[in-house]
C-alpha cells in the first residue's frame, strides 16, 4: 500500500482552493460554469476520501512522525473552510434555494468567437502592445487553422435536473466533512504513546519497507559493492562482513547507540528499548537505513554458516525468506497455517490468515491474488476441501477496511464510517465481529506454534 504524498498535499491544496472559489463566486458564474465546477470538487474530494484512508492507515503503520506538522496544518485549515466557507453556503442554499426546489444560479450568455477571423485580430491587438512573448504560440495556432476551419459542432453538456445538482452538492458536503474528520483524527494520532511490544513490530515493517523501496535497494545494492571494491572483489568472508558489521556503529546516531549496541540482534527489545528514549524523525530514519545493512549481512552470514537452511525446498511467491536478518523456514510457517486453518469454516475467514501473517510482517507480497494462489498451490494447501479452496476473488470482496488497517487496530465505529462512506451494504457488524474474532484466535494459535 503506497501513496504518492506530493500528489496528495497538492490534491488537498487545490480542493481548499476550488472550494473556497464555489463558495464565494456562485452568484458570479452560469448554470453551466456551476454545474461542471460542482461535478468536479464531488469527484475531487470523493479521490481524496480514498487517499485519506489510505493515509491514515500508513500513519498508523509509521513510529516517525513525518506528517505531524502536515495534519495539524490541514486540520486547521479544514476547521476553518468549513465553518466560513462550506457550511454556510450549504446553510444558504438549503434556506433559500431549496424552496424553490432549485439549485439555479444566474444565466450568463457564452459565446465563442470565430477562429479564423477573430486570430488575425488579436494578433494585431497583442502585438500593438509589445507582448513579443505571444508570437510564438499565436504562430502555432495560425499553423493549425486548417483543423478548426472544418465545421465542428460544438459538444452540448447535457443538461442537470435540479434534484441532481442538490444530490450532488450534498455529496460534496459530505466528502468534506469526512476529509475534515480524517485531518481531525491523523492531528491526534501523534499524541498517542505506541506500546513498547507494538514498536518492534512496527521497526521490522519501517526496516523491510526501506530495504524494498527504490531509494533503499539502491543504497543496500552500493553498500555491498564498496565492501567488495575495499576487499578487492574477493567473496566477502564472515570475517569481513561481520568487521563490517561493527563499523556500522559509526552510523548510529548518539541518542541510540546505546540502544543499538544491547539490542541489535532482537528488533523487538530494540523496539521496546528505543521507545523510551527521546529521538528525532531524522534519528530514527537513519537507525533504520543502519539496521538494514546490518540484517543484510547478518542474513549472508546465515546463508554462509548455513547453506542448507537457507535453500528454499517449497513453493513461495509472497512471504519473505527472511525477517530482521534471520531466515524464515516455510514449513514450519506453513505448519502454523495449518492449524491456524482450525478456525476457517467459510472461505471468507481466508483473509484472516493474511491478517495475521501481515502484522507479523511476512508478507513480502500482500497482493490478494498471489497469496490465493499460493495458498492452493499443491505445496501448501491445495488438496483442501472444496468449500474452502479460495481465489483472488474470494478475498477481494473483502479489500478495502479490513485489508487497509492491521487487525489490531479494527474499531468498529471507525468500520461502520467506513461502509457507510464506500456504501459496503453487503458488510456487517455481525461479519466485522467474526472476523476480528476469528483473527484474534488464529492470533493465539500462531504465537502457541513453535518457532519459526
Amino acid at each position: 500500500m503506497e501513496l504518492d504524498y506530493e500528489a496528495f498535499d497538492r490534491q488537498v491544496e487545490n480542493l481548499m482552493e476550488m472550494s473556497r472559489m464555489l463558495a464565494t463566486e456562485i452568484d458570479d458564474c452560469g448554470i453551466q460554469e456551476m454545474t461542471l465546477d460542482l461535478v468536479s470538487l464531488q469527484t475531487k474530494s470523493a479521490r481524496l476520501c480514498y487517499m485519506a484512508d489510505v493515509d491514515y492507515a500508513l500513519q498508523q503503520t509509521e513510529i516517525s512522525h513525518v506528517r505531524e506538522e502536515k495534519n495539524k496544518e490541514y486540520h486547521e485549515m479544514f476547521e476553518v473552510l468549513m465553518a466560513k466557507y462550506v457550511s454556510p453556503l450549504m446553510m444558504r442554499i438549503l434556506e433559500e434555494d431549496a424552496k424553490r426546489n432549485t439549485v439555479t444560479p444566474y444565466k450568463y450568455p457564452s459565446t465563442h468567437p470565430n477562429l479564423s477571423t477573430f486570430l488575425p485580430r488579436l494578433r494585431e491587438l497583442v502585438m500593438a502592445d509589445g507582448e513579443a512573448d505571444w508570437q510564438t504560440t499565436l504562430d502555432s495556432i495560425s499553423g493549425n487553422q486548417a483543423l478548426f476551419a472544418k465545421k465542428l459542432k460544438l459538444t452540448t453538456f447535457p443538461g442537470m435536473q435540479p434534484a441532481e445538482r442538490f444530490w450532488r452538492l450534498f455529496l460534496y458536503y459530505l466528502q468534506m466533512c469526512y476529509l475534515m474528520y480524517h485531518f481531525r483524527r491523523t492531528s491526534k494520532l501523534y499524541g498517542q504513546e505506541i506500546e513498547p511490544k507494538e514498536m518492534g513490530r512496527l521497526l521490522t515493517a519501517a526496516i523491510q519497507h526501506y530495504a524494498h523501496s527504490e531509494e533503499g535497494s539502491k543504497e543496500l545494492e552500493l553498500f555491498m559493492a564498496k565492501l567488495k571494491y575495499n576487499s578487492k572483489n574477493a567473496l566477502l568472508s564472515v570475517e569481513a562482513m561481520q568487521d563490517a558489521q561493527k563499523s556500522l556503529l559509526n552510523e548510529v546516531p548518539d541518542s541510540l547507540q546505546l540502544c543499538y549496541i544491547k539490542h541489535v540482534n532482537d528488533i523487538d527489545s530494540l523496539g521496546q528499548a528505543i521507545s523510551k528514549e527521546h529521538f528525532s524523525n531524522d534519528d530514527l530514519e537513519a537507525l533504520v537505513k543502519v539496521i538494514a545493512k546490518w540484517q543484510m549481512l547478518a542474513n549472508k552470514i546465515e546463508c554462509i554458516q548455513h547453506p542448507k537452511a537457507s535453500e528454499e525446498s517449497i513453493y513461495n511467491e509472497v512471504f519473505h525468506t527472511n525477517v530482521n536478518g534471520k531466515p524464515v523456514n516455510l514449513k514450519e510457517l506453513k505448519t502454523r497455517i495449518e492449524r491456524m486453518l482450525k478456525e476457517v469454516y467459510k472461505k471468507n475467514q481466508w483473509v484472516c490468515v493474511w491478517c495475521v501473517l501481515k502484522h507479523h510482517n511476512l508478507l513480502s507480497n500482500t497482493q490478494l491474488e498471489p497469496f490465493a494462489r499460493q495458498m492452493m498451490h499443491k505445496d501448501w494447501f491445495g488438496g483442501i476441501s472444496e468449500e474452502k479452496c479460495i481465489k483472488g476473488d474470494t478475498l477481494r470482496d473483502y479489500t478495502g477496511y479490513f485489508t487497509m488497517y492491521d487487525y489490531t487496530r479494527w474499531d468498529i465505529a471507525q468500520f461502520n464510517a467506513y461502509c457507510e462512506m464506500y456504501h459496503k451494504t453487503k458488510w456487517s457488524a455481525t461479519l466485522f465481529n467474526k472476523l476480528f474474532r476469528t483473527c484474534i484466535n488464529m492470533e493465539d494459535i500462531y504465537d502457541n506454534t513453535s518457532a519459526l
